[in-house]
């Protein structure tokens, strides 16, 4: 093969490769945006839908203002905080009780370790809000993405909750796991 042969070649393979990493760019810039976006903590309550079905309502994220010079413990008790004290609105709403509060935060490596008073095992109404009060624990923990583990103490004491949910050591990558089943096939409780 000639040396002018194998120069063009090379710049026919160069042409391709700049073409795909700059086609490639674009797509990877918007996989950037969307997973800083999943990756800012908030909370998470449920949307109404206008048509109840079987299904469980779907959560929406609502930033929390948080202070970058307080500690992760402190910005995760803040907004959890702020999910206790979410007020109902006509088409959001939180299944967490009323007058429920965090005791305490504790982050060891990449666990969480919520404390949380007794109103919030006084919700009434059977497994369905149980599974939603959890779901809503767990999508706002996990909007930090430091948290890889979410354990829930009450009143500093591990209970299952009165539905039989355990709360103990829940790790995101199986939470996550179900949550696409749960997206893909609809929560029926």
């Amino acid at each position: 093969m000639e040396r002018g042969e194998v120069m063009k070649k090379i710049g026919f393979y160069s042409i391709l490769l700049i073409i795909s990493l700059l086609f490639n760019w674009d797509i990877y810039a918007e996989n950037i945006v969307k997973q800083e976006l999943m990756q800012k903590p908030g909370i998470y309550v449920y949307q109404v839908q206008e048509e109840p079905t079987t299904y469980m309502d779907p959560m929406v994220w609502i930033q929390v203002p948080l202070q970058s010079e307080i500690t992760m413990n402190e910005q995760v008790y803040n907004t959890i905080e702020s999910l206790f004290q979410w007020s109902n609105t006509e088409d959001l709403y939180s299944c967490i009780p009323q007058g429920t509060s965090v005791l305490s935060v504790v982050i060891e490596k990449d666990q969480c370790i919520l404390n949380i008073s007794q109103e919030l095992i006084q919700y009434g109404g059977g497994t369905y809000i149980e599974k939603m009060i959890v779901e809503q624990l767990c999508a706002t923990v996990f909007s930090f993405p430091q948290i890889q583990k979410v354990t829930i103490l009450i009143e500093g004491m591990f209970q299952i909750l009165p539905e039989g949910t355990e709360i103990q050591e829940i790790e995101r990558k199986q939470w996550e796991e179900n949550q696409k089943e749960v997206t893909q096939n609809g929560a029926v409780i």
